[in-house]
């Protein structure tokens, strides 16, 4: 009688506690808020932020201008959703999930393959892309031989070593493989890695000896790399897509119904043409470099204490980094910048690519000087010296007067933004339309605007 008692006892005991954990998880799904942006957050905060990788097929700076696969398909994206886009880099794939996973980003441009694994943590987007499937291994300890699309094993020991993936769409190349070392008796050893652009890194020291890659990671990846051989192709061809976190239905259906329509576009074809061919010679210098004269910015920068990146842009958008170029009114050179200017700055002449910088730099600090002297928001300093750099400062002054005149704040790029508008379309009622010097004003919001955006990416993608 009494161990029914304590069985009963237990019993009920144990309904109590499956009874408590069923309300409490009822209330915590009651009371569940997601924590990521669905679109039509995004489209209120015009804010769409996307995690992206810095290779050569993804985003990175060639002679000063932004290129990659994901970032013009995003940048389209963006343009035809009216959003503004703030670009978080990472180097690693373990960075971007992690990123993902807790709110940093709203949509990851990666090239995962749909798989159920991968839809567990994350949804996919529709993809963007497809690439064939790539064998690897070290051009010095070759294992394997293809012929009539059959691997065949070169046994150099008795035991080798594969690289496989997180969520690895290669199982039927590893099972063909994995049969194959069997029948030469050869055992195979496993190293598991989240980053497929790792993989490339184990062939390439001989940490392994063989691995299968995507097409787009090879190309993205293989000029870091001197001993990978990448010439087997199979013939099976994998899926690429953007991620977003799981349950965002409405960033997901969003980013789908534009991939449909824009798949069918003369610029998407040519955009796959133009990053599915590898060319090695016109990326191998790129990693982290702006331009040819990254070294002659970087000293006069630090000499003058301002940002090499922002003086970076500023040539670029001035000259594109030709230093033989000539402008009107006699500007010349990387800075585009009259004689006269640098002779008052202390810089005789502008004959070499040094000299041009090194005036560049010190009126680019004066200005930097003049903002921070006017306490604007530090955010904007880069916006008010670009547009001073391309106005001058004193038309940039008037601007501030004009603001502060009607009660808003001159230390806010937008609000100053706007009375150098406002300016201009007044002095061009007074005076007759055809005039150009009136019409200075709106080309400095244009110039400071796409200063500011190529400083942004050179931000993104090297250091100071």
């Amino acid at each position: 009688m009494r161990n029914c008692i304590i069985i009963v006892s237990v019993l009920f005991t144990l309904f109590l506690s499956i009874m408590s954990v069923k309300d409490t998880c009822r209330r915590a799904d009651e009371q569940y808020v997601p924590q990521y942006n669905t679109y039509q957050q995004i489209q209120e905060n015009n804010l769409l932020v996307v995690g992206i990788l810095h290779n050569f097929t993804d985003y990175h700076v060639h002679h000063g201008l932004q290129k990659g696969l994901q970032y013009k398909l995003i940048e389209q994206f963006a343009k035809e959703h009216s959003l503004h886009v703030q670009f978080k880099v990472f180097e690693t794939y373990q960075e971007s999930i992690h990123a993902l996973a807790n709110h940093k980003i709203d949509v990851f441009l990666s090239d995962f393959s749909p798989l159920a694994e991968g839809k567990i943590l994350f949804d996919y987007c529709k993809p963007f892309a497809k690439s064939k499937i790539v064998l690897l291994q070290n051009k010095q300890f070759p294992i394997v031989k293809i012929k009539n699309n059959h691997m065949n094993i070169i046994p150099h020991d008795t035991t080798i070593t594969m690289a496989v993936t997180a969520f690895s769409v290669y199982d039927k190349e590893i099972k063909q493989l994995l049969d194959s070392l069997k029948n030469h008796q050869v055992k195979c050893k496993i190293i598991r890695t989240i980053d497929e652009s790792e993989v490339l890194s184990y062939i390439d020291s001989s940490k392994v000896d063989i691995a299968f890659c995507s097409q787009r990671v090879v190309y993205a990846y293989l000029p870091f790399y001197q001993h990978i051989n990448s010439n087997f192709y199979i013939n099976d061809e994998v899926l690429h897509c953007w991620v977003v976190e799981k349950g965002n239905h409405s960033l997901r259906d969003t980013i789908n119904v534009w991939l449909e329509n824009f798949q069918q576009t003369k610029v998407y074809q040519s955009l796959m043409k133009k990053y599915t061919a590898y060319n090695a010679a016109n990326t191998i210098s790129t990693k982290g470099k702006i331009s040819p004269y990254d070294n002659l910015f970087k000293h006069y920068a630090k000499q003058y204490q301002v940002d090499w990146r922002l003086v970076a842009a500023i040539a670029y958008r001035e000259s594109r980094f030709n230093p033989a170029v000539e402008g009107g009114a006699g500007a010349m050179g990387l800075m585009q910048m009259v004689p006269s200017t640098a002779q008052h700055l202390g810089v005789e002449s502008l004959a070499t690519p040094e000299e041009q910088i090194a005036a560049g730099c010190k009126l680019v600090s004066i200005l930097y000087k003049k903002a921070n002297a006017k306490h604007v928001d530090s955010n904007d300093v880069p916006y008010f010296v670009a547009a001073a750099y391309n106005a001058g400062f004193s038309v940039i002054e008037k601007a501030m007067d004009y603001t502060e005149k009607y009660g808003f704040s001159s230390r806010s790029w937008r609000n100053v933004k706007i009375s150098l508008i406002v300016m201009e379309e007044e002095a061009l009622k007074k005076h007759y339309a055809g005039s150009t010097y009136f019409r200075k004003k709106k080309h400095a919001v244009r110039y400071s605007t796409e200063v500011v955006k190529s400083y942004k990416h050179y931000c993104n993608l090297v250091d100071n």
